[in-house]
C-alpha cells in the first residue's frame, strides 16, 4: 500500500501507528492473531513537503506557459514525489 505524509507528520511516528493499526487488526482475525503480519518498507520514504509559492522553478514554468499557451497557468494541488525538496 502507499502511505502518504502531510507537512509536518514525523515519518518515523506514521510508521509506528501503521504497524500498531495492522497489529490491532491482527489481533482480531483469527488466522493472523497467531501469525503476526509483519510490516516492510521498500521504496521511497519521506516527509511531507509544500513546494513554496513563487519560486524560481514555479515562476519561470508560469512565464513558459504565459507565452506557449497566451494564457496564464491554473493553479492547482496534488500530491507526488518530486525532487524539489533536494
Amino acid at each position: 500500500m502507499r502511505i502518504g505524509l502531510y507537512p509536518g507528520q514525523d515519518l518515523a511516528a506514521v510508521r509506528a501507528e501503521v504497524e500498531a493499526t495492522v497489529a490491532a487488526a491482527a489481533n482480531d482475525d483469527p488466522f493472523l492473531a497467531n501469525n503476526s503480519p509483519h510490516v516492510v518498507y521498500h521504496g521511497f520514504q519521506a516527509e511531507g513537503y509544500v513546494l513554496p509559492q513563487g519560486s524560481e522553478a514555479q515562476l519561470l514554468l508560469e512565464k513558459c506557459h504565459q507565452q506557449i499557451a497566451g494564457s496564464a497557468l491554473a493553479q492547482r494541488v496534488g500530491t507526488g514525489t518530486t525532487d524539489a525538496r533536494f
